[in-house]
C-alpha cells in the first residue's frame, strides 16, 4: 500500500493522465520533468510536486519522497527512424538509473509501462498473446522495452514490488496526433479505407483511463513482480473499428489490397532497419500486427487481479 506516487514523462499523454487520476484519487503526487514550464502550464492550480530535470541527474532523483510509488510513463516511444543507440540510452539506461534511486528512497512499487511491442506480433485469435508468450520483438523500440523489463525482474530487489503492464495503442482525449492509435483512425476516416488482408482482422487497444487505473489498482493488489497485458475488454474488427469513429452518416469503402502484394515492402522495410539499425512504420512486425491479428491479447490475468475496464470507443464522448 501507498500514499504518494511519483510520475515520469507527466507532460507526456499518458503521463498526464496518470498524473490526474491518482490525484482525484486522493494520491500526494510528484512529478519528474525536464519542462517545468510545460509542467506548470498543465498542472497550474494542481496540487503536485514538480522535480525538474534528467532521470540520468542523480542530484535530481534525490529530490524524490521516500517509501512512494513510482510511475515509469516517460520514455521514446516508436518512432520513424529512431537510432536503436536513442532507444536503449533512454528505455533502458534511464529506466536503471530510476529503479536505482527507487532504491535508495526505498520505494513501495515500480510500475513500468512496457509495451505489447516487447513481445512483437505473435498472436492471434485462437492464440493471443499472453503474459507467457516468449518475447520476440523486431523493431528496435520493442527490444529496448523487452531489455528494460528484463533487467526490472532481474536486478530490483526482492522487498520492491514490480508491476509491469504492457499495453497495445493507446487511445483517449489529447491524444498525440502522431501516435499509433491516431493514425490508425486517421485512415479508418477515409472516405477509401486501404486494408491490408481483410477489413476483418482485429487490433487491440486500450483507453487511456484504462490503463491508468489498472496501473493503480494492479500494484496495489501485488508484493511481487509481475507483467502484466492490458487492453479494452475485447479486441475492435477493423470494420467494426471504422463504424464506431466515423459519423454515422459517412459513408467509406475498404480497399483491400492482397497481403502478399504488401509483403514485399515489408520485408525491405525490416532489412533497412536492421542495417540501418534505426526503426521504420513499415516492417512485418506492424504488418503482420495489423493485418494478421498479431497484437491481439489475453487479459484474463490483469482481470482476475483487479483490472476494471470502464472506458471503451463505443461510449459516448471516449475521445473528447
Amino acid at each position: 500500500m501507498y500514499k504518494s506516487a511519483v510520475v515520469t514523462g507527466a507532460t507526456g499523454f499518458l503521463g498526464r493522465h496518470v498524473t490526474s487520476i491518482l490525484l482525484r484519487r486522493g494520491f500526494e503526487v510528484s512529478i519528474i520533468t525536464r519542462d517545468e514550464e510545460k509542467a506548470k502550464t498543465l498542472f497550474a492550480n494542481v496540487p503536485v510536486k514538480i522535480i525538474t530535470g534528467s532521470l540520468f541527474d542523480p542530484a535530481l532523483l534525490r529530490d524524490i519522497p521516500e517509501h512512494s510509488a513510482i510511475f515509469h510513463c516517460a520514455a521514446i516511444t516508436g518512432s520513424v527512424h529512431t537510432h536503436q543507440r536513442a532507444y536503449i540510452k533512454a528505455n533502458v539506461a534511464g529506466t536503471r538509473s530510476l529503479l536505482q534511486a527507487a532504491v535508495d528512497k526505498k520505494a513501495a512499487h515500480f510500475i513500468f509501462v512496457s509495451s505489447i511491442s516487447a513481445v512483437g506480433a505473435r498472436g492471434s485469435v485462437q492464440h493471443p498473446i499472453t503474459e507467457d508468450t516468449i518475447p520476440d520483438p523486431e523493431t528496435y523500440y520493442g527490444l529496448s522495452k523487452a531489455l528494460a523489463e528484463q533487467m526490472l525482474l532481474e536486478q530490483a530487489p526482492a522487498q520492491l514490488p514490480i508491476t509491469i503492464v504492457r499495453p497495445p495503442l493507446i487511445y483517449g482525449p489529447g491524444q498525440n496526433a502522431r501516435s499509433g492509435a491516431a493514425l490508425l483512425f486517421k485512415l479508418l476516416q477515409r472516405k477509401i479505407v486501404p486494408i491490408v488482408g481483410n477489413k476483418h482482422a482485429r487490433v487491440a487497444l486500450v483507453h487511456v483511463h484504462n490503463l491508468c487505473n489498472a496501473m493503480i489498482d494492479l500494484s496495489l493488489n501485488h508484493s511481487g513482480k509481475e507483467i502484466f497485458n492490458v487492453c479494452d475488454p475485447t479486441s475492435y474488427v477493423l470494420n467494426d473499428l471504422a463504424e464506431l469513429i466515423n459519423p454515422p452518416a459517412l459513408r467509406r469503402r475498404f480497399l483491400t489490397i492482397p497481403y502478399p502484394l504488401v509483403a514485399p515492402l515489408a520485408l525491405l522495410g525490416s532489412g533497412i532497419s536492421a542495417l540501418c539499425k534505426r526503426d521504420f512504420g513499415l516492417c512485418l512486425e506492424n504488418l503482420n500486427g495489423i493485418s494478421k491479428n498479431g497484437f491481439v491479447m489475453n487479459i484474463d490475468k490483469a482481470l482476475s487481479r483487479g483490472y476494471q475496464p470502464e472506458a471503451f470507443l463505443n461510449n459516448k464522448g471516449a475521445l473528447d
